[in-house]
Parts: C-alpha cells; structure tokens; sequence
C-alpha cells in the first residue's frame, strides 16, 4: 500500500480503501441482509461504536427509524432510486439521539446494497446559524410534516447547543 494514501494513525481501513477514513462524514456499506460490512473512521465517532462493533451490526439497530432503514435497503436492492436524502435520528448509548442528514445511494455491487453518508446537523447549525440549518431540514423532511418535523428536530439540535448558534 502507497503510504502516502493512509489516513492519520497509520493504518488503512478494513475495507482496503484507506481513503474512505479521510472523509469527515459518517460512512456505512450495508450489505442486502441489512447488516453494516464496512464503516469508517467517521461512523465510529458519529454512533459510539468502534468499527469491529460497528461492522456485522443490524444497520436498522442504529437508526430511532429503523424501518425507514429497511424501506431503504429493500429499495436499494430492487433499484428503486438512485439516491434519497433523509433526516434520521442516531441511537447512541447513553445519550440523546443525534439527528443527522442521511444520503442513502443504492450500489450496484452484489455484496453491498445500500451507501449510508451521515452528517451531523448540528455542524450545520455552528457553522451557518439556525436559519440556515432550517433550510436544509426543510429540504429532506417528508412531504406532509414539514414544518413540524422541521421544528422538532431544531428543538432537539438547539436544545444540545444550548441555542448558541449564530442567528
């Protein structure tokens, strides 16, 4: 392996592609049984879980909407989309849930159905203030429940700020 591509800590990841662990969000391989075969350095953070915990795990577990996550994977399968944005919520021991924004791809190859992106939103919420973090939950929020999905989820991010974001 070219030692130029390994992440910090020097070592790559289990996956062979050491630039999956450069990546600041959150990423998860789900293979067509719904279980995580591959996570990086991001997930582990984001869900609290090293990777050995992480990889093998029921992807459904890891998410408060656990079917939305098996809408997501037997979709994938049957290429029902391409790509879908989604505002889901992660279980974290101990702790509140974190809501993320989710970019869910369908894979083509046969040992991985689903590509799980995890952002934080609260991220978003430090770096362009409220308004801004608003908007993009408005965009991935489902059809019907907008405004109040909107603002329960701003309540949740601001409530673990303590609201101190920019306006």
């Amino acid at each position: 392996m070219n030692p130029r591509l390994r992440p910090p800590g020097g070592s790559p990841d289990a996956s062979g592609d050491p630039g999956l662990d450069l990546l600041a969000a959150a990423v998860l391989f789900v293979d067509p049984n719904g279980t995580v075969c591959r996570a990086n350095t991001s997930a582990e953070t984001t869900f609290d879980l090293s990777r050995r915990l992480l990889e093998g795990h029921s992807a459904r577990a890891l998410f408060v909407q656990a079917d939305q996550i098996d809408e997501l994977v037997r979709d994938a399968i049957t290429h029902s989309y391409a790509q879908r944005r989604l505002l889901l919520a992660v279980r974290r021991s101990l702790r509140e849930p974190l809501p993320v924004q989710v970019v869910a791809s369908a894979s083509y190859q046969e040992d991985v159905a689903l590509v799980l992106e995890l952002s934080d939103v609260r991220h978003q919420w430090r770096s362009a203030g409220r308004e801004a973090t608003r908007q993009a939950l408005h965009y991935v929020a489902p059809v019907g429940e907008k405004d109040a999905w909107v603002e329960h989820a701003l309540k949740v991010v601001g409530d673990e700020l303590g609201d101190s974001a920019p306006a």
